[in-house]
């Protein structure tokens, strides 16, 4: 990409290829920002900096509706592989889910890959056996959606408002999902080299208090003028108004 697109900015989103070779490679091109997540060790150079987004943030609140939706105290997430990023993810929702329900249990079973629809349907049907009627996932197939769908139990979206956006369902199935803009962290860090900065923050781990702005009649969230680096968003919703109409009966406002 250097060489023959010219680019001064390289993003690696899969850890074990790319830090290695960021780190490899970033003192030969020292006007090039190199950019890889924030994963299992947060090693860099001066040219080389790790980023994420604190999904977990919105994860938390998530925590807290799905334990204040469940009936039958049994909550269920179909995770892709083990790894921090979903370590991160699990913890903060289990939080969540304690806070607003100690006796909430979660139950979670591995997919073991990222994006394995067949294996993603199979555990998921296999966690609705086990009697929960709240589901998530940290996977990227929309098969644990259609599971929870089939099942009429609740769904917690995540990474996008998969309603609003991409109407690949309904706030009947859907209670809440987030929205991960990842164009935040990367105004914030095009701005850095832009601004001929040669020795930028190491990490760039934004999440609800970093933020852009937006013009009122923007398509993506329309009336909002601040757009976070995470937020929930739910049917082109935001913040606590992304709970689905049909969840909201359902959770104490105590």
């Amino acid at each position: 990409m250097i060489a023959v697109n010219g680019a001064n900015i390289i993003f690696g989103s899969w850890e074990p290829a790319a830090i290695p070779a960021f780190h490899k490679i970033a003192g030969d091109y020292p006007d090039v920002y190199f950019m890889g997540i924030v994963g299992s060790d947060v090693s860099s150079e001066r040219n080389f900096v790790r980023v994420f987004i604190r999904q977990y943030q919105a994860m938390y609140l998530e925590g807290l509706i799905a334990g204040a939706l469940t009936k039958s105290n049994k909550i269920g997430i179909a995770v892709g592989p083990a790894c921090v990023q979903n370590f991160r993810r699990m913890a903060a929702f289990y939080l969540g889910i304690k806070e607003a329900n100690p006796d909430a249990t979660l139950y979670i079973k591995y997919v073991g890959e990222w994006y394995d629809p067949p294996k993603e349907r199979e555990v998921s049907l296999a966690l609705v056996d086990l009697g929960v009627d709240v589901l998530t996932n940290y996977t990227d197939s929309v098969e644990p959606l259609k599971v929870a769908e089939s099942k009429g139990i609740w769904y917690v979206g995540k990474d996008a408002d998969i309603v609003g956006l991409y109407e690949w369902s309904t706030t009947d199935t859907v209670a809440v999902s987030f929205d991960t803009r990842w164009s935040v962290l990367f105004y914030h860090v095009i701005k850095e080299y832009l601004a001929g900065n040669r020795y930028p923050d190491r990490i760039f781990f934004v999440g609800m208090n970093t933020h852009i702005s937006l013009p009122e009649d923007n398509p993506w969230v329309p009336g909002e003028t601040i757009l976070p680096a995470v937020d929930l968003q739910n049917n082109l919703k935001i913040g606590v108004d992304a709970i689905s109409p049909k969840a909201r009966p359902e959770i104490s406002e105590d």
